[in-house]
């Protein structure tokens, strides 16, 4: 698998917000000849569009191939498409490089996802983010990318497995559900009659959904034995709604929102219902997650980097001190690697030194 360098484009000012062009007519159309089906079965927009975080779709080269309203919204713009731009664009100068290292590490590693804190430009001052990364392998062998962020303070933070790619195509029939399976969120489609027609999205585990079982059961009926219990904690008005809902869950001791939306044809015929479940933003004095503070130190041994990684607990004065090597790019040195990472269940323990594989 080839990879080139991502590079900016669209931007004589490397410091300057980039503006959107022009959304073409038939757009829709575009994205139907470039992938061979509606786009809102291919990126499953209708929850992209309704989802409160910025999501933007990149191809391997970080070329930007979709993105919601939310984010050219938070960058200051009502109108306009960011689509060919490169994502790169859109960080401050500063963090660039050790953005593209980080997604050029995704893309060679074996993790398929990683969290990161930086800005994006916008039309006011730089907007602070902290973001979910994940990956998704296509037919031809390189990925698409799905950056899901917020305003920093608002992702939640968790550990998460690492394990090797799973045979996830994005150009397969199952593309939407591919993609909902790597969020840690709960997502549910239900048609006309409210009966749930596919449950998605790697919450409905930790929630302890048979998502088999579920499917076919009816929204409005708590009674049911295969209807999730935790949408019967969804007051069945919200989930029957004809217009965008947002409501507050609590279940098993947890705090959680739900949205849903409902789906109309081209011709505007009510088709069902689409919805998510995600936990709720907890405030930081209630969080046991650790924040780190992490830079890096970079020195050339070979044909290695090795990389010191200074990471401390917001908490604690002395840094835990972790190293790994990592094989230098063949198109990028990581001499200057500099970023802001949030630590991944790393620095729990107390100071020492061990060999791990750098945030991907």
């Amino acid at each position: 698998m080839s990879h080139h360098s991502p590079t900016t484009s669209h931007c004589l000012d490397s410091e300057h917000l980039p503006i959107p062009a022009p959304e073409p007519a038939g757009w829709k159309s575009s994205l139907l000849k470039a992938f061979g089906e509606s786009p809102e079965m291919r990126w499953g927009s209708q929850l992209i569009r309704i989802h409160r975080d910025m999501i933007v779709v990149c191809d391997s080269n970080l070329e930007i191939q979709y993105h919601n309203q939310s984010f050219r919204q938070n960058l200051g713009f009502s109108r306009g498409t960011f689509v060919g731009y490169s994502l790169l664009d859109f960080f401050p100068d500063k963090d660039r490089e050790a953005a593209a290292n980080a997604f050029d590490y995704l893309q060679k590693g074996p993790k398929r996802g990683f969290l990161v804190e930086s800005a994006f430009l916008s039309t006011g001052m730089a907007l602070p983010f902290e973001a979910a990364v994940t990956r998704s392998l296509r037919n031809n062998g390189s990925y698409y990318f799905y950056l899901i962020a917020r305003p920093q303070g608002q992702l939640e933070k968790r550990n998460q497995p690492q394990v090797e790619e799973p045979a996830v195509s994005v150009d397969s029939p199952n593309a939407t559900s591919d993609l909902m399976a790597n969020l840690p969120i709960a997502v549910w489609c239900a048609d006309q009659n409210h009966r749930i027609t596919s449950l998605s999205g790697k919450l409905w585990d930790q929630l302890g959904v048979d998502c088999q079982l579920a499917t076919g059961a009816e929204l409005g009926l708590e009674a049911c034995v295969s209807t999730p219990e935790v949408l019967a904690r969804v007051p069945r008005e919200i989930r029957t709604s004809p217009s965008p809902v947002k409501v507050a869950v609590d279940f098993q001791g947890g705090h959680y929102e739900a949205v849903v939306e409902p789906l109309f044809s081209d011709h505007g015929v009510f088709v069902g219902t689409i919805g998510y479940l995600r936990p709720a933003e907890v405030p930081a004095e209630q969080s046991a997650t650790l924040v780190f503070h992490t830079t890096t130190e970079v020195s050339v041994e070979g044909d290695t980097d090795r990389v010191h990684i200074a990471t401390a607990p917001v908490h604690q004065q002395a840094p835990a001190i972790v190293t790994t090597e990592v094989p230098l790019s063949p198109t990028r040195s990581i001499r200057n690697y500099r970023a802001n990472i949030r630590g991944n269940g790393i620095g729990s323990r107390n100071a020492e030194e061990e060999e791990v594989a750098l945030p991907r």
